[in-house]
Order: C-alpha cells, then structure tokens, then sequence
C-alpha cells in the first residue's frame, strides 16, 4: 500500500513540475487528500550567559574562609565585591 501511495505521489509531483498538471492543484490535493505538509525550519533557541569569573573567585575564597553558599549573597555590592553581608 504505501508502495503505490509513494508511486502516486511522486507521479502527481512530478507531472505538476512538468506542467503536466496545476501546481495548485497539486499541492491542495497533496495537503487535503494525502497529508503532504511542507517541512518547517528547525527552531534554534541558544541560550547564553555571561560569567564574570571575578566573582566566582570572591564566592572561591568565601567558601575557602568556611561561608556555606547559603550565607553568600548572589548581589553584586557598590563597590564591585562579591559576597555575604
């Protein structure tokens, strides 16, 4: 079955290029009758961040001075460092 089914749609394809057949024809017959849909571009979604690694080293030493992470506060301070208040 699907043999014929290929066998049909590609006859019904090629003959539209040819000008054999309606090309609008063809595509609303390809769409409504045998589920034919043009393929869509993938969707990219990038996802991007910037790390600042001075902060991680002032988070670094903080937990090397025996801070947990849940004492260090995720707010950059006016003066630029980085840490718990």
């Amino acid at each position: 079955m699907l043999r014929i089914d290929d066998y049909i749609k590609e006859n019904m394809l090629t003959s539209a290029q040819l000008r054999e057949l309606d090309c609008v024809s063809t595509i609303f017959r390809g769409r409504a009758t045998m589920g034919m849909v043009e393929s869509q571009a993938p969707v990219v979604i990038e996802h991007r961040s910037e790390t600042d690694m001075n902060k991680i080293s002032a988070m670094i030493q903080q937990l090397k001075q025996g801070k947990s992470l849940k004492t260090i506060e995720l707010k950059e301070r006016e003066d630029g460092s980085f840490g718990a208040d």
